[in-house]
């Protein structure tokens, strides 16, 4: 019996083996198989990642072309986001062998290429997005990109659709900056006032914005005060915005809520023993560490306009495509000037004492005329002209450009003068240049801007098939500084002492109820009479010149461009009269040697007052003083501080007031470089020349004697060191800085070269398959 039962017993544990066996077996197998799993898992997973990181890498890819070629594009959408026919397109990212990236050839449709052991295909379009009238300074139908961007790995396809929101701060920005925007200028102790018209603007570090109450952070009699118009926001990337001083302003419709006008009260105190980090960056528009981390409190009621750091609206900008813009000017259609070019158009320019990095007089420069109602430029362009010129060099600036242009230096651009707001030849009222005509009761100081008629026909100009464009779509780009030159009023002023100088001549020649008429009134059918006794009529010319000379006043001076042309005026009494087109030919060759005579005669150079202009004697300076007087200026036109309702220009009349008119897109790259102390302080050096006694001119006019208009937009990337300055070499005009409304429109479209920003808003990753991938 025992035998049987150890039999028994030995049969159950095989039993219980066999069976545990078994369910180890399905253990082993539940193991291997779930481990089997999640190692498809994990490959799977690794494999999604992989060609997610594809696509979104064709996306920046993408990005990265918008950004060097605004007008990228691969093909067209409908407004139901559905992709249409492919656009011909350059490409301009390179293949990078380091990082196993390479860009597949092509001219149109896909763009596509293989990183690592992945491929990506990517398409982008611009939304058919209707425009918004209201919002002024953007059009929306040029606004938003669709990108789609599949990645491949292995037999993995993932895709990321974005929809992005692309700015573009040089048409869009009243002022941009890439540290403090400071919006304090002028002088201590005066009642004029700067005015900042229409538009947004951005200081990505912070905006102060006040009126003159410092100099070198000490007390000082306030002064000049800022104001701001029709503004559409004012925005701070990653900093707050400081008021000094209560800010008149007015705010423009907003969806849901009305225009408002509103003082912005101080909200911050600006402390003159602050702490910096030394002495020289106290200098250099640091902020004291006391306010600098702050975000100053903005009244609740005026947050849809302002917004600070708090509202994450960062907008840093990269630099312009100078890589392409070099390119393209080398083409038998652009316009290249090298370093060692040598044509007529190559000068030295003469500079004040201390501005240059190696202090010498002069830099080398391109001088870019393109003419006016008054004068030849000299600039030819190319037949079938592409718009881009580029100088190695610095470039002089001037004119009227006949078409959209972009004008590029790797240096220094200098405006010398009225640049791009031409007359209309067909309209007498503009024979010799825009009219500067203000609304009734408003003149230059008190005005704004011009009146609604004369804004209206630089409306007119971003029509299609308009006959003639009173401006251009123009972009003007310094690798350092863009310099506003104020040294010579011939430049600066010509449009408006010229017709003056025309009133004064016919005065002298005739009489000056009849120079009035036939001169300043806007009458081209009259006849200016002359003296009938010819003794009287040629002391009269004599005496023209007398007081206001061509060749200096001395005694012992020899005078012969002044002698001859003296005789020619005289010769003309035996006819006793002449129409209006008859007179100011005769006129022009008089302003000519006026013009000639300003400058040194020195071979090859510009900028340098000849030994007659550095007297206040010379006749642009008496001429010049004696309009302002016409104007209503006292003091002979020469008082420093008035009250600007004594201005008595009239619409209808050409008695202009002194005033430079630019109008571009200005982007500069230089870093902030000079002595500049941060808050509302006078100690700040601005990157112009001119109104002082040196080397390149003399004191001709004080802060309001004369008004710098600047339509447009002014960009300061920040990006590109440049040597110092650490002195003024100018007095600041009254300023009246104007956001130009065409900006968002003309010569956008198709534009390739545009300082452009991306803001990702809306982003969607998804699965994608093979005959998808094949088919895109």
């Amino acid at each position: 019996m025992k035998g049987k039962h150890m039999n028994s017993r030995h049969g159950s544990a095989i039993i219980t083996a066999i069976g545990m066996g078994v369910v180890l077996l399905f253990i082993i197998a539940a193991i291997y198989t779930f481990s089997s799993y999640r190692t498809q898992t994990i490959i799977q997973e690794s494999r999604r990642v992989k060609a997610l990181a594809i696509a979104e890498a064709g996306l920046e890819l993408a990005l990265a072309e918008l950004t060097k070629n605004s007008a990228f594009a691969t093909h067209k959408l409908d407004k139901d986001f559905k992709w249409l026919s492919p656009e011909n397109r350059d490409q301009l990212m390179e293949n990078q062998n380091d990082h196993d990236l390479k860009i597949n050839s092509a001219s149109s449709g896909t763009y596509s290429g293989k990183i690592g052991d992945g491929t990506f295909r990517v398409r982008v379009g611009i939304i058919p997005y209707a425009d918004d009238p209201k919002t002024t300074n953007v059009d929306e139908s040029l606004s938003y990109v669709r990108i789609e961007a599949l990645g491949k790995y292995d037999n993995t396809i993932r895709r990321v659709d974005a929809v992005i929101n692309r700015r573009y701060p040089a048409r869009e920005f009243l002022m941009y900056d890439g540290g403090v925007l400071s919006m304090v200028y002028g002088l201590p102790g005066l009642s004029n006032k700067n005015v900042f018209s229409t538009g947004h603007l951005y200081g990505h570090k912070g905006i102060e914005i006040g009126r003159i109450m410092l100099s070198a952070h000490s007390p000082v009699a306030h002064g000049t005060t800022q104001e701001l118009n029709d503004m559409n926001a004012l925005i701070s990337g990653a900093g707050g915005i400081f008021i000094y001083s209560p800010i008149q302003a007015q705010f423009r419709e907003r969806r849901g809520l009305p225009a408002k006008t509103a003082v912005i009260p101080k909200n911050t105190t600006f402390p003159t023993s602050g702490t910096f980090s030394s002495p020289e960056a106290r200098k250099s528009g640091e902020m004291p560490r006391e306010i600098a981390d702050t975000t100053p409190p903005l009244p609740d009621e005026l947050r849809p306009w302002i917004k600070d750091r708090t509202e994450k609206m960062s907008m840093p900008l990269s630099d312009p495509p100078f890589a392409k813009y070099k390119s393209d000017a080398k083409k038998p259609k652009g316009l290249f000037f090298g370093n060692s070019d040598s044509s007529d158009k190559s000068i030295k320019y003469r500079m004040p004492s201390g501005w240059t990095k190696d202090n010498s007089p002069t830099l080398n420069a391109v001088y870019l005329d393109f003419g006016s109602n008054l004068r030849q430029g000299n600039v030819t362009l190319p037949n079938n002209f592409n718009g881009v010129i580029y100088s190695e060099k610095n470039i002089v600036l001037k004119g009227n450009p006949p078409q959209d242009i972009h004008i590029v230096s790797e240096g220094n651009v200098f405006m010398a003068g009225d640049f791009n707001q031409a007359g209309d030849p067909a309209l007498f009222e503009d024979f010799y240049g825009l009219p500067q005509d203000y609304e009734p009761g408003q003149n230059a100081m008190t005005a704004i801007d011009y009146s609604s008629g004369i804004k209206d026909r630089f409306k007119e100009d971003a029509k299609p098939g308009v006959n003639f464009r009173h401006h251009v779509a123009a972009t003007v780009v310094a690798q350092e500084r863009i310099v506003y030159d104020y040294r010579s009023p011939v430049d600066c002023f010509e449009n408006e002492i010229y017709p003056f100088m025309k009133y004064k001549l016919a005065s002298a020649m005739g009489s000056e109820s009849n120079a009035k008429a036939n001169c300043l009134d806007r009458n081209r059918n009259g006849t200016i009479n002359f003296k009938s006794d010819s003794t009287a009529y040629e002391d009269a010319i004599d005496q023209f010149f007398t007081d206001y000379p061509i060749e200096g006043v001395a005694a012992a001076n020899p005078t012969p461009t002044e002698d001859n042309l003296k005789q020619k005026l005289k010769d003309l009494h035996t006819d006793s009269n002449m129409n209006f087109d008859d007179f100011d030919e005769v006129c022009r060759e008089v302003w000519q040697e006026y013009a000639k005579n300003y400058e040194t005669s020195t071979s090859g150079e510009r900028g340098a007052p000849s030994s007659y202009a550095q007297s206040s004697s010379y006749g642009v300076y008496k001429l010049l003083s004696g309009l302002r007087a016409k104007l209503g200026v006292p003091g002979g036109g020469n008082t420093k501080d008035f009250n600007p309702n004594l201005i008595n220009d009239q619409p209808g009349d050409f008695l202009y007031f002194p005033e430079l008119t630019t109008n571009a897109m200005f982007i500069s790259c230089g870093q902030l470089n000079t002595v500049f102390y941060a808050g509302p302080d006078v100690v700040k050096y601005y990157n112009k020349i001119g109104c002082v006694n040196n080397n390149v001119g003399i004191r001709h006019s004080e802060t309001n004697h004369f008004v710098h208009r600047v339509y447009g937009s002014e960009i300061n990337l920040r990006t590109h060191p440049v040597h110092r300055i650490n002195s003024s070499y100018y007095i600041p005009p009254t300023r009246r800085k104007i956001y130009d409304a065409t900006l968002p429109h003309m010569g956008l479209i198709g534009n390739e070269y545009e300082l452009t920003a991306h803001v990702v808003i809306s982003w969607k990753d998804t699965v994608a398959y093979e005959e998808e991938y094949n088919e895109f």
